[in-house]
């Protein structure tokens, strides 16, 4: 996950919007042969927590 996929305000580091430990919603947006790439945002807007 890309820090710019955490939130929808600019954030500098994760720990600003997540902890070790967090639990949290994520969308999977694509799988590839370089990994996974999953949305929090996304998730958050899907869910209407946005």
């Amino acid at each position: 996950m890309k820090i710019k996929d955490l939130e929808f305000k600019r954030t500098e580091k994760v720990e600003d919007v997540l902890k070790p430990g967090d639990m949290t919603w994520v969308k999977v947006m694509n799988i590839g042969p370089r990994g996974i790439d999953l949305s929090r945002k996304d998730a958050l807007r899907e869910r209407g927590e946005a």
